[in-house]
């Protein structure tokens, strides 16, 4: 009996060695496993980071993009502004000056024309006061030659006449 239970413990033991050894590789087996799967775990939520971070920088992009068109417009507008402004403010210079130009114009042309209606006024008033002269001399000639001729109504019609002449021309 000593032998049967010794050959109970030896089976025992190697039993036991037995199912510890298969326990440390089916242990060994499941560690190995649970690796490669946090490795695959891991590998899998990198991915998924580095798609997302790579999604995030393209919409960084596109934002940064967006940014500068919508920086490159306003900097477009503000100096399309500034053109229209420079050409409304040139146009209204341009016509203020033309404005001063045609109104010193217009100016030395009444100047001018009032100039020369003065002149031929002028030149009217000394030819009417030469008529009046000769006249006048012609009145005191025919008053002379009155004086000396016996036909004394006849003279003195003459020099109504030309009185009345006078008169007239100096009137107008």
């Amino acid at each position: 009996k000593k032998r049967h239970n010794a050959a109970i413990t030896i089976q025992k033991a190697m039993r036991g060695r037995i199912a510890r050894k298969k326990y440390k590789i089916m242990l060994a087996k499941k560690r190995k496993a649970a690796i490669r799967i946090q490795a695959h775990v891991r590998g899998y939520l990198c991915r998924r980071r580095y798609q997302k971070l790579k999604a995030t920088k393209a919409e960084e992009k596109q934002e940064q993009q967006l940014q500068m068109q919508v920086s490159s417009a306003r900097t477009i507008q503000r100096a399309y502004r500034m053109y229209r402004l420079k050409k409304r403010t040139n146009a209204r210079l341009k016509r203020s000056q033309l404005d001063k130009s045609a109104t010193k114009i217009q100016s030395y042309f009444r100047m001018w024309r009032q100039r020369k209606i003065y002149k031929k006024m002028l030149a009217d008033k000394i030819e009417k006061e030469a008529e009046v002269a000769h006249h006048e001399e012609q009145i005191h000639m025919l008053a002379a030659k009155i004086e000396k001729e016996e036909d004394v109504a006849h003279h003195e019609e003459q020099v109504h006449i030309l009185a009345a002449k006078t008169e007239k021309k100096a009137e107008a």
